[in-house]
């Protein structure tokens, strides 16, 4: 079996170990710096304690951990600004920038977007609403604004319970009682 190190300088196996971690979204080049300073210490010491360079890199590494362990637990760690490279940062697999600015762009205005289309109808129906009571307090009523201030509101009406629990038999049916409530509103100069 080759030795992966043969022939291979001990610079170049450490650049090859650093470009690895780098494509890891969750580790940063600070997080990289640092680990890179745990590798050379620790072949520092396997080599004072007699080991080839390559071998104590094997070690070292292995000591170190995995790099899928790695990056999970950098992820972990730094869990607040790893979202901040996800999505406003660029990746470092030579992603342009611009192209990562207009991904973070769309994905800030698809979620503005959903939040308005969640919101907008309560928003329009507190409004109406406040303006029907601004004029019901001068006596006047609108039938739109009226119906759009109870848009964010259910208004169906179901008597099963009173019947059920208070015995209640309406002596007016609904169509019958909408009528007679036109007929008033009518009669009083409100206009529908």
């Amino acid at each position: 079996m080759p030795d992966p190190g043969h022939g291979v300088s001990l610079e170049e196996q450490i650049d090859q170990w650093l470009s690895y971690l780098r494509r890891r979204q969750a580790m940063h080049s600070v997080d990289v710096a640092e680990l890179e300073d745990h590798l050379r210490e620790q072949v520092a010491v396997l080599v004072d304690a007699g080991l080839a360079t390559d071998e104590a890199f094997l070690v070292a590494v292995k000591r170190m951990g995995g790099l899928d362990a790695l990056s999970r637990e950098f992820a972990r760690e730094h869990s607040d600004r790893l979202w901040k490279q996800l999505v406003v940062s660029p990746s470092d697999t030579g992603e342009p920038k611009a192209a990562a600015r207009t991904d973070a762009i769309v994905a800030f205005c698809l979620a503005v977007a959903a939040a308005l289309a969640i919101k907008v109808p309560a928003l329009f129906g507190m409004l109406a609403e406040a303006a029907d009571r601004g004029l019901q307090r001068v006596g006047r009523y609108h039938q739109a604004i009226h119906v759009l201030g109870e848009m964010d509101k259910t208004i169906a009406v179901d008597i099963s319970a009173a019947r059920a629990e208070l015995g209640y038999e309406p002596r007016v049916s609904l169509y019958d009682g909408m009528r007679e409530s036109i007929r008033w509103c009518r009669a009083q100069g409100i206009s529908l």
